[in-house]
């Protein structure tokens, strides 16, 4: 009797051994469980368009294609040129020398918030309808928000200098309050003093400012000048005609530009559902 239960007892301890080998692995050890968080992330934000010479996204050769996420900075070399698709249809296109990070963009919400530290960049930007959306490009001297406009900017160290082709932007100093509506055909420039005074855009300047970020081989729109001239604040008599007609768009917009200015102004910094810019 006595051998036969050590026999049992063996043969249940055998027994045990088995089941115990045979349970699933441990969760420690199984794949991660998703994270909605990290996945959010880095979820692909847009895609390069295309480029000319040497451009990076993240100081690796960036090539047309190649997807982007929040907080990527592209750059571009004396010679490059870098454009991209955000998935909203907004586009982005840097011009040599420059440098931009896409702080953020979630297409649901609509709200984008990219900064421009040097160089220049044209922003084709999707109009924003959903309420509490918002496009905004920040640099060292200036905060600009949109809802819909097609501008560019140009940076350098000591100005922000802005060029509005349709639409309005809100253009205001850092760490400021009070907004300057630009409206298509003006440009204007910040400073760490200030935001100097509205002027009007003459053809050929508008036309310099586009060629900045234009990739090879894109077709630039005509001036009423055969060569593109240094960018002045005054325009010259050969300008008149193309003053003329800026005058009139200017009038038609000017209107509206006070109210939407307000409201974009409110959007770049009053509302309690924007998130706050870090200061410099």
């Amino acid at each position: 009797m006595r051998l036969e239960t050590t026999k049992s007892v063996t043969q249940r301890a055998i027994a045990t051994v088995l089941a115990l080998a045979l349970l699933p692995i441990p969760a420690a050890n199984a794949a991660p469980q998703r994270d909605d968080t990290q996945t959010e992330a880095t979820e692909a934000i847009g895609e390069v368009a295309g480029s000319d010479q040497l451009a990076t996204r993240n100081s690796v050769t960036a090539h047309k294609k190649d997807k982007l996420a929040a907080r990527d900075v592209l750059a571009t070399n004396r010679y490059g040129r870098v454009r991209v698709v955000l998935r909203d249809g907004s586009t982005l296109s840097l011009g040599s020398n420059s440098r931009v990070t896409l702080l953020r963009h979630d297409r649901a919400a609509r709200e984008t918030h990219v900064d421009l530290s040097m160089g220049r960049l044209r922003s084709q930007v999707i109009e924003v309808t959903k309420d509490g959306g918002y496009f905004q490009l920040t640099t060292p001297h200036a905060n600009l928000t949109v809802v819909g406009t097609d501008f560019s900017v140009d940076v350098n160290p000591t100005r922000t200098h802005v060029v509005v082709y349709s639409g309005i932007v809100a253009v205001k100093q850092r760490n400021r309050e009070v907004a300057v509506s630009v409206a298509a055909g003006q440009n204007i420039e910040v400073t760490n003093e200030g935001v100097g005074g509205l002027q009007l855009t003459s053809d050929d300047v508008e036309r310099e400012s586009i060629a900045l970020t234009a990739l090879e081989g894109e077709r630039l729109p005509q001036a009423d000048v055969s060569e593109p001239t240094a960018m002045a604040a005054i325009a010259t008599p050969r300008e008149g005609r193309s003053n003329k007609r800026r005058n009139i768009l200017i009038g038609v917009a000017v209107g509206a530009a006070a109210a939407v200015g307000l409201a974009l102004a409110t959007r770049g910094g009053s509302s309690s559902s924007r998130p706050s810019i870090p200061a410099r």
